[in-house]
C-alpha cells in the first residue's frame, strides 16, 4: 500500500502536481479545498492556501472540472451574506526580527441570495463614494486599505457564503483601539480652555 504524503484533503505543504492529481483522483476533496481556500480569500485576499497560487487557479490550470463543478454547485445552495472585516496591525518591536501581530473583527451585515448581497454590496459602496472589486472571486469595498507602517488598519465588506461566524477576540479592546487609530473619535484634551 502506498500512503499519500498527507491526508488532509487540502493540504498546503503538497506541491502543486501533487493537489492536481489528489484532486483529478478525489474530485471532492477538491471541492472542499476550493470551498476552504474560498472563504479564506473571502477574509483576506492576500491569503491564499498554496505558496504556488489559489487553491481555484489551481484546479483551473490542472483541469480538475469535476472539482469545480461540485464547488460551483455548493456555491449556488449556500446562503450568503455581506460581512464587515476589520483588522488592527501592529508591530511587536522595531528590528528586522520584528513581527506584526494582526488583531481581526468579523461581522455579518446581512444575508441573503448572492444577488441581494451583491445589489446591498454595491449600494453601499455608491452611497460612501467608493468603488466595488473583485478579488478572490469575492465582491468587496474597502473604506480602510492597509497602510505601509504600523499601527495601520484595514476595513472591507464583502459578500461570500454566510457560512463565516462572527469573531474578534476582546471586543471592547478592539473598538477601543479602532476608534483611536481610525480617528472616529479624537482624543479628548484634559486641558480646559
Amino acid at each position: 500500500m502506498v500512503w499519500k504524503k498527507s491526508c488532509c484533503q487540502y493540504c498546503p505543504f503538497q506541491s502543486r502536481d501533487a493537489a492536481v492529481a489528489r484532486f483529478l483522483e478525489q474530485p471532492k476533496a477538491g471541492a472542499f479545498a476550493l470551498w476552504i481556500g474560498g472563504l479564506a480569500m473571502a477574509l483576506n485576499p492576500r491569503m491564499h492556501l498554496f505558496s504556488s497560487g489559489t487553491v481555484y487557479d489551481i484546479c483551473v490550470e490542472g483541469g480538475c472540472s469535476e472539482s469545480l463543478k461540485l464547488y460551483q454547485d455548493r456555491l449556488e445552495r449556500e446562503e450568503f451574506a455581506l460581512y464587515r472585516v476589520r483588522r488592527i496591525y501592529t508591530a511587536n518591536g522595531t528590528t528586522a526580527r520584528t513581527t506584526v501581530n494582526a488583531r481581526r473583527n468579523v461581522e455579518t451585515i446581512d444575508r441573503g441570495t448572492q444577488a441581494q448581497m451583491e445589489a446591498l454590496l454595491c449600494s453601499n459602496a455608491t452611497l460612501q463614494g467608493l468603488v466595488v472589486e473583485t478579488t478572490g472571486g469575492w465582491s468587496r469595498y474597502y473604506v480602510y486599505r492597509k497602510g505601509e507602517g504600523y499601527p495601520t488598519i484595514e476595513e472591507f465588506f464583502v459578500v461570500c457564503p454566510g457560512a463565516i461566524k462572527d469573531k474578534c477576540q476582546c471586543l471592547s479592546r478592539f473598538e477601543q483601539d479602532w476608534s483611536v487609530l481610525s480617528g472616529e473619535i479624537k482624543q479628548l484634551s484634559l486641558l480646559v480652555v
